[in-house]
């Protein structure tokens, strides 16, 4: 994809499967979602099932403050190799569901980041989020109030359904589930 793409879409907020099911491939663009700024919102399965094969994690959402929900938007992306970097949702206080984001993509490798959600409060749904991927290690637990487990920020969450892959190793944390009064979905 141009870097260029979106430029001059400063009121672009929606990119609901734009790119679903196409044969696109490649990287895409460290700024793709820099002109849409706080505009965009819902970027749902837009790369899903497509060819794209890496994008800066720490960049993707820099610029879009308002960003809400990101439901599948690399899903079934075989061809994608990224390391899982903890970053990636950094100040995204809005964002409300990511369920299915890297779901079935297997070339999504790395320990789970302790600090992936950390800054995501309303986060309410994360189900199939790592599933297929291979993403190893243990499930980042509470640890102390400034050192929380990967779940502990998101006092809304409500379904964790198949959220892990079956690449982790360890033990569940006794805790995992501590500050998830809402919870109501735990396959």
């Amino acid at each position: 994809l141009p870097s260029g793409l979106f430029s001059g879409m400063t009121k672009l907020n929606n990119c609901r499967e734009a790119f679903r099911d196409t044969s696109i491939s490649g990287a895409l663009p460290n700024d793709l979602f820099r002109p849409c700024g706080s505009s965009l919102t819902n970027t749902t399965s837009m790369f899903a099932n497509t060819k794209i094969e890496t994008f800066d994690m720490e960049n993707l959402f820099k610029w879009n403050t308002n960003i809400n929900s990101v439901n599948g938007m690399f899903s079934g992306c075989s061809s994608l190799a990224v390391e899982l970097d903890g970053n990636l949702f950094k100040n995204k206080s809005n964002l409300s569901d990511v369920s299915s984001f890297f779901n079935g993509c297997s070339g999504v490798y790395g320990e789970i980041p302790r600090e992936l959600f950390r800054t995501t409060p309303n986060v309410k749904n994360v189900r199939y989020f790592l599933r297929g991927t291979n993403v190893y290690g243990d499930i980042p637990a509470y640890v102390s109030d400034s050192d929380k487990g990967i779940f502990d920020n998101m006092p809304l969450l409500e379904d964790v359904t198949y959220f892990f892959p079956t690449t982790i190793t360890g033990t569940i944390p006794e805790n995992i589930f501590k500050y998830n009064p809402r919870l109501s979905k735990a396959s």
